[in-house]
């Protein structure tokens, strides 16, 4: 069999697609991996920064906290739970600042990734609040995130 007859032959079409194929398949898995690293690097950088994207205490070496905040933040907030009064919330936030929160049917509370129900939450118990501001100077609250 000379060249031209093997590179006519199904043995060599075989080889190939089958080349083909194999290449396609490696690079859908480094794709995958590029993917899946892409997420987990975000996911880590969120969760690394969590507290300064969502106006959480900032903290430096030893734990000690780093300046103080110029405004209270209308959109969300942090803090200790003082009181539980239906359908507020009133937290001691940074500064030993109250900050009453509003809940309503569209107020999602969540620990860790479970959601949970207002009632769980108590007195003493620091949450993260995610909402937006009336004119009042209260936060509707969206999202009560549960620091355990």
């Amino acid at each position: 069999m000379n060249a031209k007859q093997f590179i006519k032959s199904r043995l060599f079409i075989g080889i190939i697609i089958g080349i083909f194929c194999l290449t396609l398949l490696v690079s859908s898995f480094q794709i995958g991996m590029i993917v899946g690293f892409r997420k987990a690097r975000v996911s880590y950088d969120w969760s690394e920064h969590y507290d300064k994207n969502f106006g959480g205490p900032r903290r430096a070496i030893m734990g000690m906290p780093i300046g103080t905040p110029q405004f209270m933040g209308a959109f969300g907030n942090f803090g200790t739970i003082i009181r539980i009064d239906d359908p507020a919330i009133i937290i001691s936030g940074p500064n030993n600042t109250e900050r009453i929160v509003i809940t309503d049917d569209k107020t999602q509370f969540i620990n860790i990734r479970d959601k949970i129900l207002k009632t769980d939450l108590k007195l003493g118990d620091s949450i993260v609040i995610i909402g937006e501001p009336d004119d009042q100077g209260q936060i509707i609250a969206r999202l009560i995130r549960l620091l355990k």
